[in-house]
């Protein structure tokens, strides 16, 4: 943006020149930052670095629009989500190693339901309640929203009308005293095959409320 510089003395406007000391600026910029053209979004989670002790993890993040168009994520608006995180593992030094198996899944969501990161913990006990597991058992790894004809895309804060989302997650099974770890992977399988979609809308809204997020709760229709 630009403004007028001038010299006045007691008889008006005289030229520059004649004005002692350093003219102010006549021309300064008034956007320093790029124009936002998209909004971030997140790949899943990739694997843990490491199988004992603790390791680290990391995503993918992309600049898009509601048309699927990227651009540099140097452009995109808003607070960019972590890419990198720790991962919990067993200790390696632990005498007492517990057997672990990860079985990862995803289930789909209207694209009206609002599946905040902030969220993803309601999410997560909401699951594990309607899978009969424990809920310190699931961890949500991201959410894609997957269009009808199968076609991927990564979430963006517009959801058009055709789209789905696809919340991916991981299952955690320990061994127990009670069959093994096969037998928590069978459990934990056949929970999966009957898991229903219904007794999962009530257990969200629950978790949402427990957790103080009323205002997506209030947003889930049946």
């Amino acid at each position: 943006r630009v403004r007028d510089v001038s010299c006045i003395n007691n008889t008006g406007v005289v030229a520059i020149e004649e004005c002692s000391g350093s003219a102010p600026d006549a021309l300064e910029p008034c956007r320093p930052q790029p124009c936002s053209q998209g909004q971030y979004s997140a790949t899943s989670w990739g694997a843990c670095s490491a199988t004992c002790d603790t390791g680290t993890r990391t995503r993918q993040l992309m600049c898009t629009d509601d048309q699927a168009n990227t651009y540099p994520l140097e452009t995109c608006g808003g607070e960019p989500p972590v890419t990198t995180e720790q991962c919990a593992t067993v200790p390696c030094d632990s005498t007492d190693v517990v057997e672990v198996q990860v079985m990862r899944s995803a289930l789909f969501v209207p694209p009206e339901v609002p599946v905040l990161e902030s969220a993803y913990p309601s999410f997560a006990k909401a699951i594990a309640k309607t899978i009969e597991a424990d809920a310190s058992s699931v961890d949500i790894l991201g959410v894609e929203s997957v269009p009808v004809d199968g076609r991927r895309l990564s979430l963006t804060p517009r959801r058009l009308a055709s789209f789905q989302q696809r919340i991916d997650f991981e299952l955690i099974l320990q061994d127990s005293d009670a069959g093994g770890e096969s037998a928590a992977a069978d459990r934990a399988s056949s929970s999966m095959a009957a898991f229903s979609a219904a007794k999962f809308v009530d257990n969200l809204r629950t978790s949402l409320t427990e957790d103080g997020q009323n205002e997506i709760a209030e947003g889930i229709s049946d």
